[in-house]
């Protein structure tokens, strides 16, 4: 259940915050901007954050301990839920640096969580995929975890070069990157709920 709260709760928060910022561009701006350094709402956006993350480690535990017997990959998939989770707790000591601001040491910390990260996300997921082909009932997981891999790589390069080259639209790249692995994180709650004694071929 904590893998399908997890990401309605950052869904939900990330409304909620640009129901409080007007201002505020889903498609045009990152959803780190949320609550960057100084943001008026950040006070009010950390705590669902911080309970999003602690239900993503709490999901990476249940994870391993139903696929615990079953192989490596699922295993390690797992446990990069739990670093994902536990790095993600960081980002209320370490937020964004203002859009135009100089760059602060807790600035760069955070572009570097942001960064290993997203690394292990696209790692679970495909470390995920190559677990369930592994299995007997897993083939319909496997091939979902290849098309959001490709999804998340795909955006996730792409809101690199935005970010890079100062184009416009960094959100909605963000939100397909997100809302994939999302949608991953859900439907493997789901599987595993659904067929918690898989085995090994």
């Amino acid at each position: 259940m904590q893998g399908i709260l997890a990401p309605i709760i950052f869904a939900l928060t990330a409304i909620a915050g640009g129901v409080m910022r007007p201002d505020y561009s889903h498609v045009f701006q990152a959803i780190s901007e949320l609550t960057e350094a100084g943001a008026a709402d950040k006070i009010y956006l950390d705590p669902p954050l911080l309970l999003m993350e602690i239900l993503t480690i709490l999901f990476g535990l249940g994870f391993f301990w139903t696929v615990r017997f079953l192989n490596w990959q699922l295993k390690s998939s797992a446990l990069l839920l739990m670093i994902i989770g536990a790095g993600g707790m960081f980002f209320y000591r370490y937020p964004m640096d203002p859009m135009g601001a100089e760059m602060t040491s807790d600035g760069k910390m955070h572009l570097v969580i942001v960064t290993a990260s997203a690394l292990a996300a696209i790692l679970s997921v495909f470390l995920s995929a190559r677990g369930w082909m592994a299995t007997s009932d897993g083939r319909t997981m496997a091939r979902m975890s290849y098309t959001v891999l490709s999804v998340v790589l795909l955006t996730g390069f792409g809101s690199i070069f935005v970010a890079v080259w100062g184009w416009p639209g960094i959100g909605i790249w963000q939100r397909v990157n997100t809302g994939a692995f999302s949608v991953w994180q859900i439907a493997t709650a789901i599987t595993l709920m659904r067929s918690p004694t898989m085995q090994t071929q």
